[in-house]
């Protein structure tokens, strides 16, 4: 007969301890977990800080996110879906994560349903109009990508995975537009493990002179700009010039290239406040180039691939700190 007292007594002694278990610092715990590819003890945490605060979606969202990483794609749509319903701050978040998850399942055209609904519903986000532009080319809608990225850089100017985005688009049929988009990149992205695809994009470009008609399905490439037709026949013969002396793309080749393609697009190409290219990377980049700091800013993008920019910029630290300065007052133009 006294079981039941002492079982009783157990559980409110219980409480406190249960309650002394911060969630926050177990969100905390569990993120740094995952952030260590340690997915099944992030779980664990998760799941914990879960049990004493079952409403917070963040928690939630992070326990999607370790879902996905586990291969458990059907759970994370069930969590996302939660999320959805709720529509508070991680509803552009969950929408992502459930994309993912239905493109990992092979459902692209789903996938692709779920962003579209959940920009129409957050009124746009530079993360899920970048993923709409990855599964449209998994789609090979091409422009349709290009469309994305470039709302995805509209919603956040300085969105690094859609410049990239925009290079590899365009390297082919309008490299004038690829090199300042990757160039973009590296201004963002020196020097991480994601700039090397960058100069695998430029190399591309500076080594491969073609003629860029008819040389790719219509369904499978951009449209073709005619406002830089003749800024990419002149970047064509400069590279062709390069390539008969048996050249490969040196530093001083690449910032010589780059100058140029600046000079002539600002020439050729016509100012569109409403473009990316007219209306900010050809006017910014002219403005680089025609002050003080070509120099600096050609050493600082190129860094991650040759060696002899980060000694330059070593030996230039002062240089560097003004066109950091430079810089934020191009930012305050916008």
């Amino acid at each position: 007969m006294r079981l039941l007292p002492i079982i009783l007594l157990l559980c409110f002694w219980s409480l406190p301890l249960i309650a002394q278990e911060d969630p926050s610092a177990l969100v905390r715990q569990g993120v740094n977990l995952y952030d260590k590819g340690k997915y099944k003890e992030a779980m664990d945490v998760l799941e914990r800080a879960k049990a004493i605060w079952p409403e917070s979606t963040t928690i939630l969202y992070e326990i999607a996110l370790t879902c996905y990483q586990l291969k458990d794609l059907d759970r994370t749509i069930r969590l996302a879906d939660s999320i959805i319903a709720r529509k508070d701050i991680n509803i552009a978040e969950a929408y992502e994560v459930k994309a993912s998850a239905q493109a990992k399942q092979g459902n692209n055209d789903e996938s692709i349903n779920t962003l579209i609904t959940g920009i129409l519903e957050t009124g746009g986000n530079d993360q899920l109009f970048y993923n709409l532009g990855v599964n449209y080319i998994r789609k090979h809608k091409m422009t349709n990508a290009e469309i994305c990225f470039l709302n995805a850089i509209h919603h956040k100017p300085n969105h690094a995975s859609s410049y990239l985005g925009l290079a590899e688009l365009n390297q082919v049929v309008n490299p004038a537009k690829s090199l300042l988009a990757a160039c973009q990149f590296l201004l963002l992205e020196p020097n991480t493990k994601r700039s090397q695809s960058a100069f695998e994009v430029i190399n591309f470009i500076l080594t491969n002179p073609v003629s860029r008609t008819g040389i790719m399905n219509d369904s499978l490439a951009l449209g073709l700009d005619s406002s830089y037709l003749r800024v990419n026949a002149a970047l064509d013969s400069v590279i062709s010039l390069n390539k008969g002396k048996g050249d490969i793309m040196t530093f001083d080749f690449f910032k010589k290239v780059l100058k140029d393609v600046v000079i002539w697009s600002s020439k050729e190409v016509a100012y569109d406040e409403d473009d990316a290219w007219r209306g900010y990377l050809i006017p910014f980049f002219s403005d680089i180039f025609q002050s003080e700091y070509g120099d600096v800013f050609s050493n600082y993008i190129a860094q991650s691939q040759w060696q002899v920019c980060m000694v330059w910029l070593e030996d230039h630290r002062d240089r560097l700190d003004d066109f950091s300065r430079f810089l934020k007052g191009e930012e305050n133009k916008k």
